[in-house]
């Protein structure tokens, strides 16, 4: 059977895992990330949130770099 042509793939790619052990992110970031996998799902999506607004002002990364980082849309910004 032949194939109609290359089958694309979706796949999301979040670096929170490794921010969650790096020393150079804030404590209170690294604390909203294990909240965030570590807690209720249905609050994820709030600890990254606060996680990257927190990246976002202390670290002075642009908003939407700071909500990728976490594993968000990189278009809504607060």
């Amino acid at each position: 059977m032949e194939s109609a042509g290359p089958t694309l793939c979706l796949m999301s790619f979040s670096v929170a895992p490794l921010l969650l052990h790096s020393d150079h992110v804030p404590p209170s970031v690294r604390a909203e990330l294990r909240a965030a996998y570590e807690g209720p799902e249905t609050e994820r999506t709030r600890h990254l949130e606060v996680a990257a607004t927190i990246l976002h002002r202390e670290v002075a990364l642009d908003c939407s770099d700071a909500r990728e980082l976490v594993g968000l849309d990189g278009m809504v910004c607060m």
